[in-house]
């Protein structure tokens, strides 16, 4: 099972209803990535450790009321969007 982290240190930042996270140090990336609050919950579960999509599915669950391949759908666009840009390390 694929479990995903956070390569760089970001700095996260609360912007009016939207958090703003800020690559610190980061070699191959530079600008900011806008979170919404369940995006925000993805990215701290993802500076914390190596989760799987399994995991992250959970932690919503616990968090928040909803359905829960929405939720899976978030997470995964979430990671989508990270790995695109080159933010993650996956390890098997």
């Amino acid at each position: 099972m694929k479990k995903y982290q956070l390569k760089p240190n970001f700095i996260l930042q609360q912007v009016g209803d939207k958090t703003i996270a800020v690559a610190v140090d980061a070699k191959d990336f530079s600008g900011l990535i806008r979170l919404n609050k369940s995006g925000e919950f993805v990215f701290r579960l993802l500076q914390s450790e190596a989760v799987s999509l399994d995991d992250i599915v959970a932690a919503m669950k616990e968090k928040y009321e909803g359905d829960e391949s929405l939720m899976r759908s978030n997470a995964e666009s979430i990671i989508a969007e990270l790995e695109e840009k080159g933010l993650l390390k996956v390890t098997e």
